[in-house]
């Protein structure tokens, strides 16, 4: 026998297996995509992750090229300070050479000249800045540069620089310093030497120069031939101006409006030697600035024992 409440159970577990289906989906039923939406969704993909590639490429190579360039320089600085190790040792040597020579007995003059035109040559292979940059560096320094002049061949050539006292009767030149520095003055120590029972005395001029660079086209012109360019360099001019004096008295007697202005050509400047020699009257450049025996010529030797050297000399 059936009874109401068995009947309204069944209706009840009926009822909610029927909820419960109609909530659950079918397992097999999946969105639908078409296939050229599914073509472009791949490429789009792949693009992006090709961008991505690309990007983080370049980033990975820039520093690998910053890092290639940086080497460069250094090599190439290290390259430069090489060869200017190299040309100072060269120097010096001519240098040490140059003097020995000078300290011999009764030494020739083709013997003193030799080393002075290994220098010269020296200064037309250099591959480091031209003599007039060398120049204005030495003079525009903070660091005061004390050279002797260590030969001249000639008394004109000194006495056209400096004041030509030495050539009153009794009176003998003994040493020259030059000193530059302390931005573009130029300093010229003559130590004067009088016979008899005479106290040394010392002439110093002080003044200021400037340097400029001779044509290169005007050296050509005035060699008058290829032959003469073994040593046709391309001096600097420097122009000196002396403003003040300080005698032998001790007493300073300044120029006034007229000031004296010396021209020099200077073949090669450098902290350990400067080696000058006297324009020709006309300005043109000379074939050759060791002719006629080097009469032209003046090389200064850097000094490094200047306040000895004067109180040696008595004249400190």
């Amino acid at each position: 026998m059936t009874r109401l409440e068995d009947i309204d159970a069944d209706a009840l577990k009926a009822s909610r297996k029927g909820k419960k289906n109609k909530n659950k989906k079918p397992q097999q039923q999946q969105a639908s995509i078409s296939p050229a939406l599914a073509q472009w969704a791949a490429t789009s993909a792949s693009s992006e992750k090709d961008a991505d590639a690309a990007a983080f490429g370049k980033e990975s190579q820039q520093p690998t090229e910053n890092n290639a360039k940086g080497s460069s320089r250094r090599i190439k600085q290290a390259s430069r300070q090489a060869v200017d190790v190299e040309r100072d040792s060269k120097i010096q040597a001519l240098i040490v050479q140059f003097q020995e020579t000078l300290s011999s007995s009764k030494p020739t003059i083709d013997a003193i000249l030799r080393p002075i035109r290994d220098l010269l040559q020296l200064a037309l292979t250099s591959t480091s800045s031209s003599t007039s940059v060398s120049l204005r560096s030495l003079i525009a320094s903070p660091t005061v540069y004390h050279y002797r002049l260590a030969w001249v061949g000639s008394d004109d050539a000194v006495s056209h620089v400096g004041t030509g006292l030495h050539k009153v009767p009794l009176a003998r030149l003994q040493e020259v310093f030059l000193t530059l520095g302390r931005g573009g003055r130029v300093t010229w120590m003559e130590a004067i030497r009088l016979l008899g029972p005479f106290p040394n005395i010392k002439n110093e001029l002080q003044g200021e120069c400037k340097v400029t660079t001779a044509s290169l086209t005007a050296n050509k012109k005035n060699t008058g031939s290829d032959e003469a360019s073994s040593l046709s360099i391309v001096p600097a001019d420097w122009s000196i101006t002396w403003d003040s004096m300080i005698d032998g008295t001790g007493r300073q007697v300044t120029a006034g409006p007229e000031v004296r202005t010396v021209e020099l050509q200077v073949a090669l400047a450098d902290s350990a030697v400067i080696v000058a020699f006297m324009p020709t009257t006309d300005g043109t450049l000379r074939n050759d600035p060791l002719e006629a025996g080097g009469k032209h010529v003046l090389v200064f030797v850097r000094e490094d024992e200047l306040d000895e050297k004067l109180e040696a000399l008595r004249i400190a």
